[in-house]
């Protein structure tokens, strides 16, 4: 079963890569009650910052342990720089298709589960990340990057990979030979030289051991460049 790597109130456990910081979000449930959705999120420059989509989706928050839930409009998503939580803003996201049980990247059309946010203030001297300016190869060796660890990980396949539910969500996924951890949805897959091969989105259990899934570079292109 594919879950999203979502972390609900977590802290990180190593020192992060620099151009990395955790995202908090609120959710609050019907009742009153609220619980914390936590991941990571990749500086790109001048205060802007690329994350997973599904860490500021409603719609996702649902089936990670909110039931009912709402993003809070009065709370939203903030970033945690030099010990500060600092609001940032929703420059744009892609909206999650309803797929019944798909959890992210199937929920997102192109698999671009994806979301830019921008501080009001950008971090001074904080360093940034770029992404690839072409996808690397499968069988290429990259590095998972998050608050919790860096890693190692094959690149299995570029896939071409679609679900059907009410809307057919087509879309090229990164497979990853190598796991996941909870709360690593939004970090990086570096390339050659530290460039953002993917985004993590996914993980998924498999017969011989774990398999992660990211948005590749050149969907994070696309959703870059899109006016």
């Amino acid at each position: 079963m594919l879950v999203a790597a979502l972390l609900l109130g977590a802290a990180p456990a190593r020192a992060a890569h620099p151009a990395l910081v955790e995202l908090r979000v609120v959710f609050r449930e019907a009742g009153g009650a609220s619980c914390i959705g936590a991941g990571v999120a990749i500086h790109l420059g001048q205060g802007l910052f690329l994350t997973a989509g599904h860490l500021v989706d409603p719609g996702l928050a649902r089936r990670e342990g909110c039931p009912g839930a709402a993003l809070e409009p009065e709370r939203p998503p903030v970033l945690l720089l030099g010990g500060r939580q600092v609001p940032a803003a929703v420059l744009r996201r892609v909206a999650g298709v309803p797929t019944g049980d798909a959890e992210p990247g199937w929920a997102y059309p192109g698999w671009q589960d994806l979301a830019l946010l921008r501080v009001a203030v950008p971090p001074a001297g904080m360093a940034a990340l770029t992404p690839c300016g072409t996808d690397p190869a499968p069988g290429a060796m990259l590095r998972i990057e998050s608050l919790r660890r860096g890693a190692p990980a094959a690149l299995r396949a570029l896939e071409r990979s679609g679900r059907l539910g009410p809307a057919r969500i087509d879309g090229t996924m990164m497979v990853l030979d190598g796991p996941l951890l909870a709360g690593e949805s939004g970090g990086p897959v570096l390339g050659p030289g530290g460039c953002i091969a993917g985004v993590i989105s996914a993980r998924q259990g498999d017969p011989a051991g774990r398999l992660g899934f990211a948005v590749p570079a050149a969907a994070i292109r696309a959703f870059l460049d899109r006016q």
